[in-house]
């Protein structure tokens, strides 16, 4: 797992982020001479000094750190009772000091089949060995895939999702499926069950660190399918293919192999681009959208607090479960809408309320100046370029942004982080909205049609990835001969698409769990058919 500790260790409340695909990976049952025990070869090497080898692998070499040794030590013997994965190490323990002889450990992937047990062996299967540099990958269908990364919050290793699972459904309902799906299984797991443990959902950071490896293993799941019938979804141009024979190459090796992702990939760039066309259709026939609204949960909201104080008093930023759930309850719809936005600071004495909700929710910052180390800076500058200046009147500047009335009024601020701000720092926002949801909602007028494409980088998260140049793929090379009779080397080409959009991804606790709810991250009203045309010989064929 990749983490940006440039959101992991920012100030504010916790989040975790992480770039790329995440991997478990099981080593070797003992470390090769003079290195220390790590991960699983604790509950087996050197178990005599374990608590002082644990805290050496966190890092904590002195007495004097955050991690209590007390407490540690009671986690292994909660661990040690409870956990059969943690028994079965121990019985290795057992074994290699009293026969000092080398054996493996092979977890099998099918759970109760009796005798299959005695069968070959699945590609799932996880092999342990017991002296080895190298890492076995465990596949994310496994169903000890989650326990044995995360003993704290399966205690007991239960196991997980599997894909023989039977989905069942209310009688009478009708079902395209007979076996329960890797994201319905887990959407079921992060709920709040009354008659169950809730350890998994009192995890903390823990749980953020949970939610973000649950998505990228369904993600992945899905991403599997996309590699293993690219058959089905690999077209080519005709006059491509025309052009392709013309030159020669019809040796599939020397063109290369590509990878496709394709638009119905939630977040990949072809979809972002399909709904982009399809937003775009919309304003040809309405003509441009009038309001871009954005909204920002409140971890503050009744809904969040009354949950938590029920179930266990957790705090808020420790549920990114429950956040999403009551965001999409509170989703505004565009008849709740006013056009009146305003970026000025209510009058205190008119309008007590709304003041008190604007100090509260708008205000950005203070940045600049006032605070070189808020997030918004970059290079010294305020990315949302605040502060703004001062403005008598709405105006409209030449490329179509809205510059709305900041007045400058000396009798109206706030202490903001121990400054003094004023309209300069407002968020543009509509006080029927604020009063309604009690939160940040950002209310901007849209007069181009360029704000869509925006619009569609900021909720699909389409482009929010790491910015990388590709100069060296997967390629190799060959040699022709030329009439010179010189060689002329040439290239082929391997383009990857899914593996480009899994290494530049960025993922939070947040929109995994969102993703993993299956809620909805795009709608649109009226629906779009897209037609299929082209020019002459340009239709398409599959490869």
């Amino acid at each position: 797992m990749k983490l940006d500790y440039s959101v992991v260790n920012a100030p504010g409340p916790y989040t975790i982020r992480i770039q790329g695909q995440t991997h478990h990976r099981i080593g070797s049952l003992i470390p090769r001479q003079g290195r220390a025990p790590k991960y699983l070869q604790l509950y087996i090497f050197d178990t005599g000094n374990e608590v002082r080898n644990r805290l050496n692998a966190m890092g904590q070499t002195s007495t004097e750190g955050n991690l209590d040794e007390t407490t540690l030590e009671r986690l292994i013997e909660i661990i040690d009772e409870n956990n059969f994965l943690a028994k079965i190490f121990r019985r290795a323990r057992d074994y290699y000091e009293g026969s000092r002889q080398e054996f493996n450990i092979r977890f099998l992937s099918d759970k109760g089949k009796g005798k299959e047990y005695d069968l070959p062996s699945t590609i799932r299967d996880i092999v342990v060995q017991f002296q080895s540099d190298t890492l076995q990958q465990i596949r994310d269908d496994h169903p000890l895939y989650m326990s044995l990364q995360y003993p704290l919050l399966f205690p007991h290793s239960e196991y997980g999702f599997h894909p023989e699972i039977p989905l069942h459904l209310e009688t009478g309902t009708s079902r395209t499926r007979q076996f329960l799906t890797i994201r319905q299984y887990y959407a079921a797991q992060i709920q709040t069950h009354l008659n169950q443990g809730m350890t998994l959902v009192k995890g903390g950071r823990l749980l953020h660190q949970y939610v973000v490896d649950v998505f990228t293993a369904i993600e992945e799941d899905r991403l599997r399918w996309v590699r293993n019938d690219q058959d089905v979804l690999r077209a080519e141009l005709y006059s491509n293919v025309l052009d392709v024979v013309s030159k020669g190459d019809t040796d599939a090796k020397i063109i290369g192999q590509r990878f496709i992702l394709p638009p119905s990939s939630t977040g990949g760039p072809r979809y972002l681009i399909e709904k982009y066309h399809d937003a775009m259709a919309i304003c040809r026939k309405y003509e441009n959208p009038d309001l871009f609204i954005t909204m920002k949960a409140n971890p503050n909201w009744r809904e969040i607090k009354e949950h938590l104080e029920r179930y266990g008093g957790d705090s808020p930023n420790d549920r990114p479960d429950i956040e999403c759930r009551v965001f999409k309850m509170k989703t505004p719809s565009s008849e709740e809408v006013d056009e009146i936005i305003s970026a000025e600071l209510p009058n205190r004495e008119e309008d007590p309320e709304a003041y008190n909700l604007v100090t509260k929710h708008m205000i950005h910052g203070p940045c600049g100046v006032f605070n070189q180390k808020s997030p918004c800076m970059k290079n010294n500058v305020c990315t949302k370029k605040y502060h703004r200046p001062y403005n008598g009147s709405t105006s409209i500047d030449k490329s179509g942004y809205v510059l709305y009335r900041r007045r400058c009024n000396e009798n109206v601020s706030v202490v903001k982080n121990g400054e003094i701000v004023n309209n300069m720092f407002v968020v543009p926002h509509n006080i029927k909205l604020l009063k309604k949801y009690k939160a940040h909602i950002n209310v901007e007028w849209c007069s181009r049609t360029s704000a869509v494409k925006y619009l569609f980088k900021y909720i699909t998260k389409g482009v929010d990835r790491a910015s990388t140049v590709i100069e060296k793929g997967n390629t190799s090379t060959t040699s022709d001969i030329v009439a010179s009779g010189e060689p002329k080397e040439r290239v082929m080409k391997q383009h990857n698409e899914i593996q480009d959009y899994i290494d530049a991804r960025y993922l939070s606790a947040c929109e995994s769990t969102w993703r993993t709810f299956a809620f909805h991250i795009h709608k649109r009203k009226p629906s779009v058919e897209k037609l299929i045309i082209h020019l002459e010989g340009e239709h398409n064929q599959l490869q």
